[in-house]
């Protein structure tokens, strides 16, 4: 995998994205495990998690075709089975932008393994999106993608809303992952999308607040009284302008999956908060029928 890449992804994935592991095995990650094991040659994999029935899943995250792929894995299988002695499942979550073409087994006369590859791009993307997770945000370009304006959109307007240091760091990852996907990048090089100080919400207030002190005479509880009103109303603004995004999305994955949805549950959605939609967005990747998803 491209250095960058490699890097860029290995971040996002240790800060163990639920709803993404959710949609591969699931289950929940409860912790990484050490990912260093001692041999002759070094080696390391990607990740390995404890999910929450005490088995071990690792991934390895690949941007390109390896015809070596499979032996790798057998290789990660006898050294992690080895060291944890745990129940393991393999994964090749393949990001890469040309189409998938690696084995998923090695079958010879007296050996037969397997593992699972996956092709991100069978996710469907607004799962991610609705995701409190910036990284499982970041992740959604990967993934499949019908309108990469809006995917766009709706991550820079999440990187926007957080503090510029944060969102600095969230525009270079979300920029290097655009290079894994042509057609993200040519978007993303023709919108007016660099995270300034200016766009934040705390540069903005900070800037409210020097322009408030320096009016002469004001008493210094007017000031603070002033400042802390316009903070609140921005925070309800914001916090309004994100349930509002989750309930648009959450809206369009339950249409795809059922069809046309009763008038009571599209009330019940417009009246949720962002918990119970982030609650009801994880029962939608196992549900069967809308009744499993919003019964009393």
């Amino acid at each position: 995998m491209t250095m960058h890449y490699d890097l860029t992804l290995k971040q996002i994935f240790h800060t163990i994205p639920q709803r993404l592991l959710k949609v591969l095995t699931g289950r929940s990650g409860l912790e990484i495990m050490n990912a260093e094991y001692p041999s002759v040659k070094k080696r390391q994999p990607d990740l390995v998690l404890r999910l929450d029935d005490g088995s071990l899943f690792h991934i390895e995250i690949q941007s390109d075709n390896d015809d070596s792929m499979a032996w790798r894995m057998l290789e990660y299988y006898q050294l992690i089975y080895r060291y944890y002695q745990l129940p393991l499942s393999q994964m090749v979550l393949y990001v890469g932008n040309s189409r998938c073409q690696m084995p998923d087994n090695i079958s010879h006369a007296t050996l037969n393994y397997s593992f699972q590859v996956l092709d991100i791009r069978t996710i469907d993307s607004e799962i991610l999106l609705t995701s409190p997770a910036m990284e499982e945000n970041l992740v959604a370009l990967l993934a499949k993608v019908t309108d990469e304006h809006e995917v766009l959109q709706v991550v820079l307007d999440k990187i926007r809303s957080l503090d510029i240091n944060r969102g600095e760091d969230y525009f270079k990852q979300l920029d290097i992952l655009a290079g894994l996907r042509p057609r993200f990048k040519r978007e993303l090089d023709i919108m007016p999308i660099r995270v300034r100080a200016e766009d934040t919400l705390f540069y903005e207030i900070k800037k409210q607040i020097a322009e408030e002190a320096s009016i002469q005479g004001m008493n210094e509880g007017k000031i603070k009284g002033k400042i802390e009103g316009k903070i609140e109303g921005k925070i309800e603004g914001k916090i309004e302008g994100k349930i509002e995004g989750e309930y648009i999305l959450m809206l369009r994955l339950l249409q795809k999956r059922f069809g046309e949805l009763p008038q009571k549950i599209i009330d019940r959605l417009k009246a949720a908060d962002c918990d119970r939609l982030e609650e009801w967005a994880m029962l939608l990747l196992s549900a069967k029928t809308l009744d499993e998803i919003f019964e009393e």
